[in-house]
This record gives structure tokens, sequence and C-alpha cells, in this order.
């Protein structure tokens, strides 16, 4: 328990230490109430030298560790202890700092890894903005706008036939004539052809 393991030599508070503790109980009890996704044993077992290697830093710094001090803990590159901590739902805080003085924390990292470079954004808008060009020069509105419902075009909502019937006040079969058609001329189109070549 948190108190057989405080040092009270070291000169940190104990209600600091004890929370590291307590905090560490309760994502363990949720952890094994709530994992329907079972990790790998290995995956398990770094975790769990992780999680200790993380109280030995506590225990001696009094305060939770970063990203770094726990790499060097245990002796093992970031890269890899980032793998680690994101295999699954880990009892390392999110809010953990990577430095010791810095404002970054662990999420900011994932979240960065995570999302797209601004280079992709950019190719991601030219992309849309082509597409958006190319049915609206190909295709008659109506057909441009079903075209754009049926492939989430128009807002990341695919919409079946009936839905756009609705909106478009236009029988189900009538949506699936005018997409038909639509795709007919774009199939047929060479600027189609050569757009494949650039998305």
């Amino acid at each position: 328990t948190a108190v057989d393991k405080f040092n009270y030599r070291k000169g940190f508070r104990f209600s600091t230490y004890a929370t590291w503790w307590i905090m560490q109980a309760i994502k363990r009890a949720i952890d094994q109430h709530s994992k329907t996704v079972r990790i790998p044993v290995y995956i398990a077992e770094t975790k769990r030298a992780i999680n200790q290697a993380a109280q030995r830093i506590a225990q001696r710094v009094g305060r939770e560790p970063n990203l770094k001090e726990l790499a060097e803990e245990m002796d093992m590159p970031s890269s890899k202890l980032l793998d680690v901590l994101q295999s699954s739902r880990d009892t390392i805080s999110l809010d953990m700092p990577l430095e010791q003085d810095g404002d970054a924390t662990f999420a900011d990292l994932i979240e960065a890894k995570n999302s797209p470079s601004p280079e992709q954004e950019v190719m991601e808008k030219i992309r849309s903005e082509i597409i958006e060009q190319a049915l609206n020069t190909l295709l008659n509105p109506r057909e441009a706008r079903v075209i754009k419902m049926r492939f989430g075009l128009q807002d990341g909502t695919f919409y079946t036939l009936s839905q756009i019937g609705k909106l478009l006040d236009v029988s189900r079969e009538r949506v699936r004539q005018i997409e038909e058609e639509a795709l007919r001329k774009l199939r047929q189109s060479d600027k189609i052809q050569h757009l494949k070549d650039l998305l």
C-alpha cells in the first residue's frame, strides 16, 4: 500500500504520493472490469514493468514521471514505450508531461501522431476542390447533388436513395435514374480519366 511504501525521509508530502497509488488502483479496477479486448501477454507484462518503474520514480521524485524519465528507467527507446502505452488502455496518465519542465503531454503526442500532416490536409483540400469542380462541370446541378450525397462528398454522410428522394421531392426510382445517368457521364468523360491519375 501507499502507507507501507512511503518514505517520509525523502521530504515529499504523503498526499502527493498517495494520490499516485489511489489513481493506479482505480485505473486497474476499471481496466479489469471493462476491458473487452484482451492484449497480448508480453504487452501486459511490459505495461506492468512500466507501472512499477513509474512507481519507483514517483517514490524518488515525489511526482508522476515524465516520458523521458520512464524510458530511461526502463532502458527502452521512447518510441517503443509509446507503442506499448498506446496498445491498450494504460495506467499511465495521458496528462503525463513529456519533459519535466515542458507543457506538452503524452496525449498531445498521441494526437499529433494520429493527426494528418499539414501537407496531407492541403492535398485533401485540393482533391476535394478538383472533384467538386469536375462534378459541377460535367453534370447538371441535380446530378451533381445526387452524386455528392450518395458518395458522402457533401457533408460526409452517405445518403440512401430514399433519403435523397425525400430531400429532392422525387421518388426513390427517379433518384436511382439520376445517379445512373450521372455515373454514365462521368465514366465516359476524358476529364475523369485524367483525374484518376492525379487523385
